[in-house]
């Protein structure tokens, strides 16, 4: 069955296919879903099949022909946080920053009105392996 949007209770029980787990602070959660090290292994791990995952709609440049990726209706905002040192006069970040000023409208230095209010909330993507 193919869903073009699915929630987030959609995906909160999917027993062939559970959530992968990261670690924090050094240990992972309890859970059925494998043990993550990496981007890449969590790539092949989707593409197998053994696992989900959910990311910013963002990640579509990172797909592989094997993974599916099917919006998510009620996953909450993703938040984006830039830390530099004061005193930093690089321009490389400087050109980040101002681009992050001009794409968010959540930041207090944003420049109003570059893009719709759809094409800045592209929401969350539950990643799955493609079936078929």
């Amino acid at each position: 069955m193919t869903h073009k949007t699915l929630s987030l209770a959609d995906i909160s029980d999917l027993p062939d296919l559970p959530h992968a787990r990261w670690p924090r602070n050094g240990t992972y959660a309890p859970g059925p879903g494998p043990e993550i090290h990496d981007q890449t292994q969590l790539a092949q791990l989707i593409a197998l099949g053994r696992t989900m995952a959910v990311f910013p709609e963002s990640a579509r440049s990172w797909l592989w022909a094997e993974h599916t990726a099917v919006p998510l209706t009620d996953a909450p905002p993703v938040v984006t946080h830039i830390a530099w040192p004061p005193h930093s006069r690089s321009l490389a970040l400087a050109g980040l920053i101002r681009t992050a000023a001009r794409l968010s409208p959540f930041l207090a230095f944003h420049v109003p009105d570059v893009l719709t209010e759809d094409e800045i909330n592209d929401g969350l993507l539950a990643l799955a392996p493609r079936i078929g």
